[in-house]
């Protein structure tokens, strides 16, 4: 699956999935996503502009916010990727730091 634009609507659906928590800002839809109790990974999405988000942005996105490949995220949109998967991801990358 080529991965270009992708909607709002759908990117949003995406991050529900994989266990992020939506909280609706003034200009942005927040997504926080926790790991025992604490936010360890934060993005927005604006509320106005289009209805989809450009491959750039999303590149962006996927990049430094998320920490996913662009891979990783076609799975998730595909539904193959979880929450569970989503915080192995996030271990293995050091964004969660698991005591011993």
């Amino acid at each position: 699956m080529m991965l270009g634009v992708i909607s709002k609507r759908q990117f949003r659906k995406t991050l529900l999935h994989l266990g992020f928590v939506e909280e609706q800002g003034a200009k942005h839809i927040l997504f926080d996503f926790y790991y025992q109790g604490r936010v360890v990974v934060q993005t927005a999405m604006s509320r106005g502009g289009g209805k989809d988000i450009s491959k750039s942005l999303l590149a962006h996105i996927l990049r430094y916010e998320l920490f996913l490949t662009r891979n990783e995220f076609v799975q998730a949109l595909r539904g193959e990727l979880d929450e569970h998967d989503y915080i192995a991801i996030l271990i293995k990358k050091g964004i969660i730091e698991v005591e011993c």
